[in-house]
């Protein structure tokens, strides 16, 4: 099951395709390290002044040692030898996020991987000018 909870009025100011590459790798590895039946969610809410971007799926966590190197260029954890990948994603996205001026965690859980982006740069707006920026 994928849950999405996207706060309305919400624009977040960067690169597009940046952006949308980093949300693409987090959710594409929600779902590649999921074990099987798990729930994956995407969030989007106001933090303060900022933004508070949330992707997870539900089975188990970040262990410790992982949560420390997770976003290291080849890290991978050992007990994911047998799934495909290179151990980059999560360092392109911490490369994204440093160079929007953002911040990237994980949450510490054992039911939940979760990786956590915050922003200080919001902006408000209306279903109007969403509008009208899809029009131009």
């Amino acid at each position: 099951v994928v849950q999405a909870d996207i706060a309305s009025g919400i624009r977040v100011a960067g690169n597009r395709q940046l952006l949308d590459l980093m949300i693409a790798n987090l959710f594409t590895n929600a779902a590649k390290y999921a074990p099987k039946g798990a729930d994956i969610s995407i969030g989007l809410t106001r933090q303060g002044q900022g933004f508070r971007l949330s992707v997870s799926n539900t089975g188990q966590g970040f262990p410790e040692d992982v949560r420390k190197s997770a976003f290291e260029r080849y890290s991978r954890a050992a007990s994911t030898d047998d799934i495909p990948g290179t151990g980059i994603g999560l360092s392109l996205v911490k490369a994204i996020v440093a160079r929007h001026g953002f911040a990237a965690g994980i949450t510490p859980s054992d039911s939940i991987a979760e990786v956590v982006i915050t922003g200080p740069v919001v902006v408000e707006c209306d279903a109007n000018d969403s509008k009208r920026e899809a029009e131009a």
